[in-house]
């Protein structure tokens, strides 16, 4: 249920209690949220992205884990939200954009994601494969994992926030097919190199 997610999403990125317990009566005033969307149909589409969005975002909660744990499990989940980005349907967007993540939390979820890796990794790639003679480039791990929470955010608190299912369908499909596509397939490589 999508005001199940909203509730989720709360504990999440709440750390304060009345920030929460704000969050909770505003997810139990919209227990008729799937009527926001045109199209019913889409409602479990976003109830099993965001599921996938929310297993993401806490990968980076609580106490860091056993390094090598830890990227065998975000391996799992960016090739699973790889995969779910790929069916996401193509919705018409309204004017309303998504909110972006805090500076603050941005600078938090960076240095929390080097403690959990224990250093960042620099890797190699080459960013157009299909043109001859490309130059590779850098980007590092730690670098695709948070443009990937981030770009997961920013829907996830569009729906929190009481947009359409269309809205925030859109929003993870343009981010992912813009930005963070990339990103996943660049961490799924250097994570399928560190672990094997």
């Amino acid at each position: 249920m999508a005001v199940t997610f909203v509730i989720q999403l709360a504990l999440m990125l709440a750390n304060d209690c009345l920030v929460y317990e704000r969050l909770r009566r505003h997810a139990a005033e919209r227990v008729g949220l799937r009527s926001c969307a045109k199209d019913a149909r889409l409602g479990p589409i976003v109830d099993e992205f965001n599921q996938l969005a929310i297993h993401y975002f806490d990968l980076f909660f609580g106490p860091p884990a056993d390094k090598m744990a830890w990227l065998e499990k975000a391996e799992v989940a960016v090739a699973e939200l790889y995969a779910a980005a790929l069916r996401l349907p193509n919705t018409e967007p309204s004017d309303r954009d998504a909110p972006d993540m805090p500076i603050e939390d941005r600078s938090r979820l960076m240095t929390d994601a080097v403690e959990r890796i224990g250093e960042d990794t620099i890797y190699w790639f080459v960013f157009h494969p299909l043109e001859p003679n490309e130059e590779p480039v850098a980007s590092t791990l730690v670098g695709d994992l948070t443009s990937i929470y981030e770009d997961l955010y920013e829907g996830s608190a569009l729906l929190a926030a009481g947009g359409t299912f269309e809205d925030v369908i859109w929003t993870w499909r343009f981010n992912f097919q813009s930005h963070s596509g990339r990103h996943a397939l660049g961490a799924l490589q250097a994570l399928n190199d560190m672990l094997r």
